[in-house]
C-alpha cells in the first residue's frame, strides 16, 4: 500500500530501487496487494529463482531433477574456482567422526551441509593468504548457491571461514543474527576439520585416506602411518590443537 502511492519523486529517493524498476514499481505493488486480497495468503515467499529457471526445470529430465540443489550447486562453484575438487570425497569421510561426536551427531541437513563444505574447501586459493577467508565467506554468501535458505547460506559461509582461520570471521548484525550459537558452533567445528584435512592433504589426492581422526576418552587423535610421521610438522599440529580446544580435549598423534 505504501509503494503503490508513492510518486515518482519520492520513489526515486530510495537508493535500494534500481531505476529501471522506478515505472513499474507502483503497478507491481498494485497487483500484489490485490493477490493478497484474493488468495488470503498469511506469508510470501520470495525467490532468488524466477519464472524462467522454474520453466527450464520443468523442461529438465526426472534424473536431473532428483539431484541435490545445494550440492550439484557447490560442486559446480568447486569445479569453476577450485584448484582440486578430488579431494572433497576424502574430506567427507575424514571429517565424519568429529561430525558424529558433536550434540549427538548431525542431523540429515548437517551433513549435506558438511559435504557442501567438504566442496567448496578450496575455493578461495586464488586470494592471498591473509584474505582468503573472507574472500571465500563472501563467495558462498553472495554467490550462486542453491538449496538453502539464508540462516543456512550464513552457515555454510562460516564453516568454509574457519577451515581458512582459526579464529572467528568479524560479526555483522545485518549477518550473524541469523544462526545462533549452536549453528555457528557447529560450522565451526565442520570448518576446522577441513583445514586440518586440508593441510594434511596439501592438494595431493590420496593421503587422507590413509589418516584418521578419533575422540579417545580425553583426547583427539590424529593416527598417521609411520611414513607420513615425518610430514606431521608444527604447521598441522598447532591445526589439530585448535580443533581439539574447539572439542574441549588434548591433542594426540598417533603413529600406526
Amino acid at each position: 500500500k505504501l509503494i503503490s502511492k508513492q510518486s515518482m519523486k519520492a520513489l526515486e529517493s530510495i537508493p535500494e530501487i534500481p531505476s529501471y524498476r522506478l515505472d513499474s514499481m507502483p503497478y507491481g505493488a498494485m497487483v500484489l496487494e490485490c493477490l493478497i486480497a484474493k488468495t488470503n495468503v498469511k506469508k510470501i515467499i520470495i525467490s532468488a529463482s524466477g519464472i524462467r529457471e522454474g520453466l527450464l526445470f520443468d523442461g529438465l529430465p526426472a534424473k536431473v531433477k532428483e539431484r541435490d540443489a545445494l550440492l550439484r550447486s557447490c560442486e559446480g562453484l568447486a569445479r569453476r574456482m577450485s584448484f582440486e575438487t578430488r579431494i572433497a570425497k576424502e574430506l567427507m569421510s575424514f571429517s565424519a567422526p568429529i561430525a558424529k561426536t558433536v550434540n549427538g551427531g548431525e542431523t540429515d541437513f548437517e551433513k549435506r551441509l558438511r559435504e557442501a563444505a567438504c566442496w567448496l574447501s578450496d575455493i578461495g586459493w586464488r586470494a592471498h593468504p591473509e584474505h582468503r577467508g573472507s574472500s571465500a565467506f563472501r563467495e558462498i554468501l553472495y554467490g550462486p548457491v542453491a538449496g538453502v535458505d539464508h540462516k543456512q547460506r550464513v552457515q555454510l559461509a562460516t564453516a568454509v571461514y574457519y577451515r581458512y582461520e582459526a579464529k572467528a570471521p568479524m560479526r555483522q548484525k545485518d549477518i550473524f543474527h541469523l544462526i545462533d550459537k549452536n549453528a555457528a558452533r557447529k560450522a565451526a567445528l565442520v570448518g576446522l576439520t577441513l583445514r586440518l584435512g586440508t593441510k594434511l592433504a596439501s592438494g595431493v589426492v590420496g593421503i587422507l585416506p590413509q589418516v584418521s581422526l578419533k575422540v579417545d576418552q580425553q583426547h583427539l587423535v590424529l593416527s598417521v602411518p609411520a611414513h607420513y610421521e615425518k610430514l606431521v610438522g608444527e604447521s598441522i599440529m598447532s591445526r589439530l590443537s585448535v580443533l581439539a580446544k574447539k572439542l574441549k580435549l588434548q591433542p594426540a598423534l598417533k603413529v600406526i
